[in-house]
């Protein structure tokens, strides 16, 4: 399944960027980066981007979302690859 991370998901990353909370020992509570526990976050939390600790802190884990991008490119690529072979198809046996 392909998924994208939506514009409410990339607003949580970068808030989590730019407070460099990117490790246990950097991680921040979200009310202080005025994120809300919903389903975004929750989204992020599941694809393993965004880590919970103990004490209700979170981080970004830049390793996890560089891994999730390459793979979403990969899976554009694939798509972008397939739609031109059916139009070379189409366009030399028309």
């Amino acid at each position: 399944m392909i998924s994208f991370i939506s514009k409410e998901e990339r607003e949580i990353i970068k808030r989590f960027q730019i407070r460099s909370a990117f490790n246990v020992h950097l991680s921040l509570n979200i009310d202080s980066i005025n994120v809300k526990n919903g389903l975004a976050l929750n989204k992020l939390i599941s694809k393993g981007i965004i880590v919970r600790v103990t004490g209700g802190a979170y981080y970004l884990d830049e390793q996890k979302l560089m891994e999730y991008n390459l793979k979403s490119v990969k899976w554009g690529m694939s798509v972008l690859l397939l739609v031109l072979i059916f139009i070379m198809l189409f366009y030399f046996y028309k």
